[in-house]
């Protein structure tokens, strides 16, 4: 199972995963969290606090921008009031602060702020591989 299909079966049922002091933990109605979606949770523990991480960094740079207390994963980013101006600035801030190579066709292909989140998640993993296929070249040649 992928963490957005587990994060999306989580957010209908209304529960909802956050850190807290380095710890991932759950809020949402009562007798929802099944034992199985539980296990779920703990074996991805590790992917799910990462991208949670990203994920809220996207959020503080979302609510500075479009001047909104919060968001959640379904927030669209137009919808919260953002327009192609805001859009370049985060563009700006998303590139400062993953160092990622972003056009502004992303914030239109990943409007929400789940989706955006998630595909970060996978530019920062594709960047670490291709990061450790180039050290291994490095050393091979050296």
């Amino acid at each position: 199972m992928y963490i957005s299909d587990l994060i999306k079966r989580l957010n209908a049922l209304g529960i909802t995963l956050f850190v807290k002091d380095g710890q991932l933990k759950s809020k949402g109605p009562k007798g929802v969290l099944t034992n199985e979606l539980s296990e779920e949770i703990k074996s991805n523990k590790v992917e799910l606090i990462y991208l949670l991480d990203i994920k809220t960094s996207i959020a503080k740079i979302w609510c500075s921008l479009l001047g909104v207390s919060n968001v959640d994963d379904g927030g669209d980013f137009f919808d919260l009031g953002g327009h192609s101006l805001l859009g370049a600035q985060l563009i700006g801030k998303l590139q400062l602060k993953f160092k990622l190579d972003l056009n502004i066709k992303f914030i239109y292909q990943y409007r929400t702020l789940l989706d955006m989140s998630l595909q970060v998640e996978m530019l920062l993993y594709l960047k670490d591989i291709k990061q450790a296929k180039k050290d291994q070249v490095d050393t091979i040649i050296f």
